[in-house]
């Protein structure tokens, strides 16, 4: 159950309608929702355009009436009714009325003596004994709480004692900035008071003008408020809306979604959800903020941590919660827990692909190589899986276990996989699996992927299928005059695999579009240009670009794409191929592997 309180220090807000909208999203949303009006001098909540019972209910103040004369704290059941509407978003909201308003009802409020039922009639506890009854009677997500305005005893209550958050909508002007500035700092006290409470704060400038700044009165205003009343960002801004609607009391959220101001009212309701780490979408938004950097300077690393085990705590059950938090930890190196929740995690989902593959990446750092392929296994398995996990997964095999990469062939994960480079890149590191990358790439094509085609040039070069390289080569560039550096050297690779000696012709072609092409740093470009440099008899030129690119992939220690295998490979392997290129180049019997390879399959 998580307590909200919209306040307003003076009228004028729209208090109670943003209060009623919210109510009505988080409804919306599949959240159940009770609505207490606290505005007891004004009360008007059970007027909002919710269906309600034929007869009235009695409320907050007959509630503490009954308290202070019996002494003994009622049952809220009586004092509370269900929305009785057929709306299926209506279905989960519950309103506790200010009270019954009959004749006498100015009189009971005004009996009540604040001051005496604090001091003399223990009603700290009694307030403390009404939220236990709310969660345990009515078991709402949310309580939304309507404040009086003003400095008042009542404001106090629902601004300090009760909620877990409030709702400070305000128009910018010094009135409210000089009343405000006591409530919120009052609010703030109390996390060093005695029962340190951190109340969250939304600030939400309200009944704004939609009009032309030109002077900066609204922008001036605006600052002022924000340096008095020390708060980073609004939570929400709702401007003035000019409808007969409103008369009426229109819910907007419900009657007028697509309205403006029905999307100010979700702007706000997504800020308080997002703070609430017991709703699944807050807990979710505070991780990912996290994870993708989003959590600023504002929360202390205490809080942090706080918030990070109110979470665990709170979603124990939850994978998608519990997959985020194991990210987290394992970016902060804390494996041994990452791994527990994990564990934990796939106990709930047993075939989720992002835990698989994480638990997988830990069993490998904990040098638990047999349950890491085992995980792995259970991945590729699924026949839905990102794309991006695909290839991280395809890496950990080559790595743990290269032989097992051949299995790979037939697993549903990648047979049922979407085109995407880095995954084919991955699989264009052995030569077992540039079937399978080929059969990849095809779907892309059929689905219009714009660097598929290229990607199908390099498996059909890697795989010895010449003759269908340059078939493909051609459906790129019917006219071959226009052909790119990449397919004039793709070209006359295919057509040095067919014909068994490179062309000094295709080769020049290459040399002549590479004036045009800025790759100083690019190892396998370097490698290319040595090979051309070769092919049409330059040496020394040959042997310089060989050199520039061990150069470059002994500095940049990353996987690259080699001419002489047409294979993704390691630094380690590229530096080896470079050597044999230039045993090549002295007038060693060397040929490229990709033609071994074509060879070794013909015979």
């Amino acid at each position: 159950m998580y307590i909200v309180t919209f306040y307003s220090f003076k009228g004028g807000t729209g208090r109670t309608m943003a209060l009623v909208n919210t109510a009505v999203e988080l409804a919306k949303r599949g959240h159940r929702v009770l609505m207490v009006d606290f505005d007891l001098e004004a009360p008007g909540l059970d007027t909002i355009k919710l269906a309600r019972p034929r007869t009235q209910t009695p409320g907050v103040v007959d509630f503490i009436s009954r308290y202070c004369q019996t002494a003994t704290v009622p049952d809220v059941a009586q004092y509370v009714y269900k929305s009785p509407g057929e709306s299926p978003e209506l279905s989960n909201i519950w309103i506790m009325p200010a009270g019954l308003q009959d004749d006498n009802y100015d009189d009971r409020f005004k009996q009540i003596d604040w001051q005496a039922l604090y001091k003399d009639k223990d009603g700290f506890l009694m307030f403390e004994d009404l939220k236990a009854q709310w969660e345990n009677s009515i078991d709402p997500d949310y309580v939304l709480i309507d404040s009086c305005t003003g400095h008042t005893d009542i404001g106090g209550i629902c601004t300090r004692q009760l909620p877990d958050a409030v709702v400070v909508l305000f128009f910018p002007n010094e009135q409210n900035r000089r009343g405000l500035e006591v409530i919120v700092d009052q609010i703030r006290d109390e996390s060093v008071g005695p029962h340190g409470r951190v109340i969250e704060l939304h600030f939400v400038v309200a009944n704004v003008p939609d009009l032309d700044d030109e002077d900066e009165i609204l922008a001036t205003n605006m600052q002022r408020m924000q340096q008095s009343l020390k708060y980073s960002e609004l939570s929400a801004v709702i401007h003035h809306y000019n409808s007969m609607a409103l008369l009426d009391q229109a819910i907007f959220t419900l009657e007028r979604p697509r309205s403006a101001l029905a999307g100010e009212y979700r702007e706000l309701t997504s800020a308080i959800v997002r703070k609430n780490l017991e709703d699944e979408d807050g807990a979710i938004d505070f991780l990912e903020s996290a994870l993708d950097g989003r959590r600023g300077r504002s929360i202390s690393s205490a809080d942090f941590e706080s918030g990070l085990k109110d979470v665990k705590t709170k979603h124990s059950a939850n994978p998608e919660i519990l997959r985020r938090l194991a990210k987290i930890r394992k970016q902060q190196r804390k494996h041994e827990e990452a791994f527990a929740l994990l564990n934990q995690g796939l106990a709930h989902a047993p075939q989720d692909p992002d835990m698989l593959l994480s638990r997988a990446e830990l069993n490998a750092q904990r040098g638990e190589t047999d349950l890491a392929l085992l995980d792995l296994w259970e991945f590729f398995k699924l026949t839905s899986v990102p794309s991006f996990d695909l290839a991280i997964a395809v890496r950990l095999v080559r790595q743990l276990a290269p032989d097992f990469v051949s299995h790979l062939l037939a697993s549903p994960a990648l047979e049922s996989a979407d085109f995407d480079p880095e995954l084919t890149r991955e699989l264009e590191a052995s030569p077992k699996t540039l079937e399978l990358a080929e059969r990849i790439i095809r779907r892309g094509l059929t689905n219009g992927a714009a660097e598929a085609r290229n990607e199908l040039i390099l498996v059909l070069i890697g795989q010895g299928r010449f003759s269908d390289a340059e078939y493909e080569l051609r459906q790129k560039w019917p006219n071959p005059d226009v052909m790119d550096i990449a397919g004039a050297f793709n070209s006359a690779m295919a057509n040095w695999g067919t014909a068994g000696v490179p062309s000094p012709d295709r080769f020049s072609l290459v040399l002549r579009l590479s004036a045009e092409y800025d790759s100083a740093k690019d190892a396998n470009f370097k490698q290319c240009m040595a090979i051309a440099n070769w092919a049409v008899g330059d040496l020394e030129k040959a042997f310089t670009e060989s050199q520039d690119s061990a150069a470059i992939i002994a500095s940049s220690r990353e996987d690259s794409f080699s001419a002489w295998s047409y294979l993704n490979v390691s630094p380690e392997v590229f530096l080896k191929e470079l050597g044999e290129m230039e045993q090549m180049f002295r007038g060693q019997r060397q040929t490229p592997e990709f033609i071994v390879r074509a060879k070794s399959v013909l015979f």
